[in-house]
């Protein structure tokens, strides 16, 4: 497991399984990789978890769902390069699928 997938994992354990205590909040800032390693342990069901969905996707959920929806509007503009509108309106419909592209810069002519 890498840090990108150890972060998205551990996103999805906070979204299904609720607010984490002060200690496991700080284990899963500091160290993801152990935080997901750790949470297999305690709860074997977490390891079949899988992660199907992009992190900005889980993110914004959890923020929308804590009634944070200017973030979470936020947080789909910045993934996907949406307008203001078009967030606002993906994030009231209840995160509809298909899943929006997530925003890739290109870059300027003559540079790679």
């Amino acid at each position: 497991m890498n840090q990108r997938e150890a972060y998205q994992k551990t996103i999805a354990i906070i979204a299904s399984h609720g607010q984490p205590t002060p200690l496991e909040a700080e284990l899963a800032k500091e160290n993801p990789i152990l935080f997901v390693k750790l949470y297999e342990k305690l709860h074997p069901e977490v390891k079949e978890m899988e992660i199907s969905e992009p992190a900005w996707l889980i993110t914004a959920r959890k923020l929308s769902g804590e009634g944070k929806k200017i973030e979470a509007i936020k947080e789909v503009r910045t993934a996907t390069n949406m307008g203001l509108k078009e967030a606002k309106d993906y994030v009231e419909a209840g995160f509809p699928r298909p899943i929006p592209p997530t925003y890739s810069p290109t870059p300027a002519l003559g540079h790679p």
